[in-house]
């Protein structure tokens, strides 16, 4: 089918998920049949926990990149410590990652790594909300970003943030640090940065079973355009795709 016409029914449809926040699942066949869910206690990482679930096994293999405490906002950290997962977790911010320690600290399978994956090697400045007596929402030590403007989308002040420098390591050389052959459940929450990471991904070297990730379209980090485009890529690459308001959940069948 045109590609053409394929993201501009994706964009009709991703209009109506914006005003009513109902789930779409695109499925990759010769049409466009597209499953509108309104059954809300359904939700994306309900589907996430349910295809771990389904795929463990003694080679499962998990990736979290923006892993934080472990702890806050985690979609994986109940299924790490319940099925003893092995994986690797990565997370730059000094603070978070001493907390991370101390999160899996009992658990051998889960391996540590202190740094930002980006397109760059060596050191790179990251903006995070300062940790003071701000009485700020808990949330907003989950926005730590590579964008020095990200904390505006939600409109976090300026006075807030602090910038703290981190060491980057490209995606492949991650991969090649922990000599990884095969993944199953690659999980990103970089603040805007996932859909970079994504690209960097050469799927026909490792192709990942299930992926959950950001795509942040609520807070207009992506076009209408783009999420068509990336809906469309995994697609093509064989991936079922789950589609949330924030998130985006792809899997192999």
């Amino acid at each position: 089918m045109n590609t053409g016409i394929v993201t501009f029914t994706i964009k009709i449809i991703n209009s109506i998920v914006n005003k009513l926040g109902i789930r779409i699942e695109f499925i990759n066949t010769n049409k466009i049949p597209v499953t509108i869910s309104k059954n809300r206690s359904e939700t994306i990482e309900y589907s996430l926990n349910k295809l771990v679930e389904f795929n463990i096994n003694e080679q499962f293999y998990f990736v979290q990149i923006g892993a934080n405490d472990g702890y806050s906002f985690d979609p994986i950290n109940h299924l790490i410590k319940k099925y003893n997962l092995k994986g690797v977790c990565i997370e730059p911010i000094q603070e978070y990652f001493q907390e991370l320690k101390n999160t899996y600290k009992n658990y051998p399978n889960v391996s540590l790594l202190k740094a930002a994956v980006t397109d760059k090697i060596g050191n790179i400045e990251m903006y995070k909300v300062k940790k003071t007596d701000h009485n700020l929402p808990n949330w907003t030590k989950g926005i730590a970003s590579i964008d020095i403007n990200h904390h505006k989308k939600t409109n976090i002040k300026g006075d807030y943030i602090e910038t703290e420098i981190v060491k980057s390591i490209s995606f492949d050389k991650l991969i090649q640090r922990f000599k990884i052959d095969h993944i199953d459940l690659l999980v990103i929450d970089t603040e805007g940065y996932d859909l970079k990471i994504i690209e960097m991904i050469e799927f026909n070297k490792l192709k990942p079973k299930i992926i959950f990730f950001e795509h942040l379209y609520n807070y207009r980090n992506i076009s209408d355009i783009k999420l068509g485009k990336t809906v469309t890529k995994f697609q093509d690459l064989g991936y079922l795709v789950n589609l949330g308001e924030s998130e985006m959940l792809v899997y192999l069948p």
